[in-house]
């Protein structure tokens, strides 16, 4: 949770060419941009760039170091979505929910 104090905005990312690919097709969260490190290539990075156009989603293409940054020493394979964060329920909620 963030404090009152500090007044940003968190953002989620998602990382590596088959978490992206299928984010993009469940089409159940709100995207920011695709972030794409320059020369990565692939037909999954097709396919990726291919539902970006279609959602039209913004893609930045950046350089290692860049994506780096953002995400630390994980296999990122090339890919990042930058996604707006989901809304958490309590757990109250989820009993609710549930219960019907």
């Amino acid at each position: 949770m963030v404090s009152g104090r500090r007044e940003r905005k968190l953002k989620d990312l998602i990382y590596g060419r088959q978490p992206v690919l299928e984010a993009l097709r469940a089409e159940k969260r709100i995207f920011e941009r695709l972030i794409l490190r320059r020369g990565v290539t692939g037909e999954v990075v097709e396919e990726i760039l291919h539902l970006a156009q279609k959602l039209h989603l913004p893609v930045e293409w950046q350089d290692e170091a860049a994506l780096q940054g953002m995400v630390g020493d994980v296999a990122h394979q090339g890919v990042i979505l930058v996604t707006v964060p989901r809304a958490s329920r309590s757990w109250q909620d989820f009993l609710r929910d549930v219960a019907g």
